[in-house]
């Protein structure tokens, strides 16, 4: 409702990730430090994927406007920020796979650190590491197939009704605002699994020790 009242998209997203975020991930995990690790992981990584965002529509030159109910809706109603809510909406996609892989970081160090107490933080963060890059992988691959199926009828209504070469599909409007989310949501992953593996090593490190008093 705030937005259609026409009020800046980009505080009402903040402020609806902080309230999707909190109790949801608080409530799935639990009250506690390796919580609270993952989500300030998840935070950071979205601050910068508000950067990787605005680089990759900058330079893709993205309307927002992909389709004709779009715009309708800049009919309707001519002062909502279009490109802007186009943004927000990458972003709200990416919450619940940057808790994914935070919290699935976070859990690793402090297993490891129970397992032994003697690791050090280098030792933590190189075998944390290890399991990101196999967890990378596999989430990217489930992120391209999530973009790829929601949009799965508009592409084969595109591949039957659009008598136009591949590569010009491809510049579609429609086709790059799917690029560009699984594009930057591929990097916010890469960038999250260092991020929160060094918060965990570093915060979590005397986790071992204090468990064996």
């Amino acid at each position: 409702p705030n937005i259609v009242d026409g009020k800046a998209p980009y505080l009402i997203t903040a402020l609806a990730i902080m309230l999707i975020s909190l109790p949801g991930i608080f409530i799935s995990h639990g009250l506690n430090k390796r919580t609270a690790l993952a989500l300030l992981s998840c935070y950071i990584t979205l601050a910068l994927a508000v950067l990787l965002s605005l680089v990759a529509v900058y330079f893709t030159r993205l309307s927002g406007i992909s389709d004709e109910n779009i715009m309708v809706i800049t009919q309707l109603k001519p002062e909502l920020n279009i490109h802007g809510l186009m943004f927000c909406g990458l972003l709200i996609s990416l919450v619940g796979i940057l808790d994914d892989i935070t919290v699935g970081q976070t859990v690793t160090i402090y297993e490891l650190k129970l397992a032994n107490s003697k690791l050090s933080f280098a030792e933590l963060y190189k075998r944390g590491i290890r399991v990101g890059r196999e967890h990378i992988a596999s989430l990217i691959n489930t992120l391209v197939l999530v973009y790829v199926g929601a949009s799965f009828l508009f592409i084969v209504y595109l591949a039957l009704a659009m008598p136009y070469p591949l590569l010009m599909i491809l510049n579609s409007e429609f086709m790059m605002e799917e690029i560009v989310r699984s594009l930057v949501g591929s990097a916010s992953l890469i960038l999250a699994v260092p991020i929160a593996t060094a918060l965990a090593a570093y915060f979590l490190r005397s986790e071992g020790a204090q468990n064996k008093k």
